[in-house]
């Protein structure tokens, strides 16, 4: 999905600190299926605001590795199949914890292309059967970011 928003950053010694707030979009399809077979689609599209707070340093000439933590406040959630909207489905949380690792390579001193890995650390939902097992409490959200920042 898409990822659009702004942020601060400071710049103290050797790390900097970024503060965010972006619309992100998440989710989940079937990739088994045919795309051309009309045959079962499954799909579940997620839309958040979300805040991220983070730290990165230059670890290489050009190279930053940052690491934090981000909350999303979901403003949208779907479930779908090729019929539409599957009724009867567990509600998702309206809230969603994350931490996070980013990879940046800075092209200019305004131009960053970074790829960020982002795992939520409480479940977006429950599992639909209830269950429990240690650390799996239900879905979790797990994405991977390509994309730009441009520096004022």
């Amino acid at each position: 999905g898409i990822i659009v928003g702004g942020g601060v950053s400071r710049k103290i010694k050797n790390t900097t600190y970024e503060f965010q707030l972006l619309y992100i979009e998440k989710g989940s399809r079937d990739t088994i299926s045919d795309p051309s077979d009309d045959g079962y689609k499954y799909k579940i599209k997620l839309s958040y605001l979300e805040v991220p707070v983070f730290c990165s340093w230059e670890a290489y000439k050009n190279i930053s590795v940052g690491v934090g933590g981000s909350v999303g406040f979901l403003l949208q959630g779907e479930e779908l199949d090729q019929h539409g909207n599957i009724p009867g489905t567990i509600d998702f949380n309206k809230f969603d914890v994350s931490a996070l690792f980013e990879i940046g390579y800075y092209h200019s001193d305004h131009l960053c292309l970074f790829t960020r890995f982002e795992n939520s650390i409480i479940p977006m939902r429950k599992h639909a059967s209830g269950a429990v097992y240690l650390l799996n409490r239900g879905q979790y959200n797990t994405v991977l970011m390509l994309g730009c920042k441009y520096t004022l």
